[in-house]
């Protein structure tokens, strides 16, 4: 059988680091609801390695835009892919 070379530590700081992304998910996903008015329903976000990822759809080109502005806010971030979809009737 084969041997994992990660140790304790290892497994420890992995965890961490998973932890403290799903925090800055959640600030994220926070600051939009609250400053943005988006509700969750209409916007999901994915964080991984500072990177943020929006996925949804808005009413309009400047409610991307302010989506795209708060996320940028956000200590940890360091990019932001906007994949929101414009749709005028949601």
């Amino acid at each position: 059988m084969g041997t994992s070379s990660q140790t304790p530590a290892d497994v420890h700081e992995s965890m961490e680091f998973a932890r403290d992304e799903e925090i800055i998910r959640q600030q994220l996903e926070n600051t939009l609801t609250i400053f943005g008015y988006f509700l969750p329903a209409d916007i999901s976000i994915e964080y991984r390695n500072s990177v943020a990822i929006l996925h949804g759809r808005v009413s309009s080109y400047h409610e991307k835009q302010r989506a795209q502005e708060l996320a940028r806010r956000i200590d940890g971030v360091a990019l932001i892919i906007n994949r929101l979809f414009v749709d005028p009737t949601a």
